[in-house]
């Protein structure tokens, strides 16, 4: 994948997980099949808005009925209050949980795949974008370091 006059790398890979309220069944586990949030309440996104996004979380009910939205949401902090509070679940990247409020637990679904994500950016980065640039690094790694020694 290549963009003229941008460098581009893959970061690692990222998994979809569920975010779920700690005191709803599913939260007790670590990998939970789909059919065991897909009863709850989802906080989902506006696919007018997220498009790609939408269409990562589709495949996961695949050949099961989508879990009903209870409402719908454009920033993942939004969906993560929701979820503290108790009104549903959401699904969100592996890499978000490492700002999960304490009443959210996380959980792996046994039928989610993997992502890649893309990152382009021009050659010369402005004091900002490298601060972002080194967030967005040091978070993937984390999630990537997580993943192997859970799958371990």
């Amino acid at each position: 994948m290549g963009f003229p006059g941008a460098r581009t790398s893959c970061r690692p890979a990222s998994q979809i997980v569920a975010h779920l309220p700690k005191d709803h069944p599913p939260a007790a586990n670590e990998l939970v099949s789909a059919e065991d949030p897909a009863r709850e309440p989802l906080i989902f996104f506006p696919a007018r808005d997220m498009p790609g996004f939408v269409a990562e979380i589709r495949p996961i009910f695949h050949g099961m009925p989508f879990p009903r939205v209870r409402t719908r949401v454009v920033h993942q902090e939004t969906a993560l209050g929701f979820v503290a509070a108790g009104v549903a679940f959401t699904l969100l990247p592996e890499a978000v949980t490492s700002c999960v409020p304490s009443s959210v637990r996380v959980a792996r679904i046994d039928s989610c795949s993997t992502t890649v994500m893309y990152v382009a950016e021009p050659r010369t980065l402005t004091p900002a974008a490298r601060l972002f640039r080194r967030a967005l690094f040091g978070a993937t790694a984390a999630v990537s370091a997580s993943s192997s020694a859970s799958s371990a």
